[in-house]
């Protein structure tokens, strides 16, 4: 990784709105539809964010920073969480299963009823 993409100042920080409209798009994506795109924001600041109770479904998060970002409730299935900095993030009753989550960092993370079946810890 490049000295630049560790420096959590030079990551491009990605608005509420921002997010609820690659949410959208993602949404259409999963179901098929023209103008669907898949959510890929690798190396972004999404900390403080919410996607609670969403489908994020293959959905990939590389390095991104997501610090207390709320994924409570939300579908992430096969999603990328690769060196993520996850620290206390709420994933509580999300589903993870097949996730990748190597290298993750999940200090403070509340993982209470997560589904991490099969998740790649």
């Amino acid at each position: 990784m490049a000295s630049d993409q560790n420096n959590p100042k030079d990551y491009v920080k990605i608005a509420q709105s921002q997010l609820d409209h690659i949410i959208k798009l993602h949404k259409k994506f999963l179901e098929g539809d023209t103008g669907g795109a898949r959510c890929v924001l690798k190396f972004k600041d999404l900390s403080g964010l919410s996607m609670k109770g969403k489908d994020m479904t293959g959905a990939d998060f590389t390095g991104s920073l997501m610090s207390g970002v709320d994924l409570s409730e939300g579908i992430f299935e096969t999603a990328s969480f690769f060196v993520c900095d996850l620290r206390r993030a709420n994933l509580e009753k999300g589903k993870f299963a097949r996730a990748d989550f190597r290298g993750a960092y999940v200090l403070g993370a509340d993982l209470t009823g997560a589904d991490l079946n099969r998740a790649d810890l």
